[in-house]
């Protein structure tokens, strides 16, 4: 069952990221993958508080079924290299930063959120 709820899981992760992906356009940055990987990070710091020890099941369902399918960092990966091969050298380092930074970030809010309830 552990595998089926995750192939499920991570079906809905991906089709969540394609369906954001639609609203939020690429307009010469590429701030829905950010803001989804920002957001994936979050809620898998607070599915690791909440779950992984007690629920381990659950964790996986969510946390590595959904979370791997709704992240996108070969997406991010993509969009890096994109911005290399057209010289635009401050989008880069200020998407590479601020995907590590807001990634970070995520984890330890969600984290701290899931400490809370």
């Amino acid at each position: 069952m552990n595998i089926l709820g995750l192939a499920i899981a991570g079906a809905i992760g991906t089709v969540c990221r394609y369906e954001i992906g639609k609203i939020i356009t690429y307009q010469q940055f590429p701030i829905a993958t950010l803001f989804i990987n920002t957001l994936g990070s979050l809620l898998l710091g607070f599915l690791f508080v909440k779950y992984a020890a007690n629920q381990q099941q659950l964790f996986v369902v969510l946390g590595i079924g959904f979370c791997g399918g709704f992240t996108t960092f070969s997406a991010f990966s993509l969009d890096l290299f994109k911005m290399l091969q057209a010289q635009q050298y401050t989008s880069f380092a200020t998407y590479l930063s601020l995907s590590i930074l807001l990634g970070l970030i995520g984890v330890f809010v969600g984290t701290y959120l899931a400490k809370l309830v």
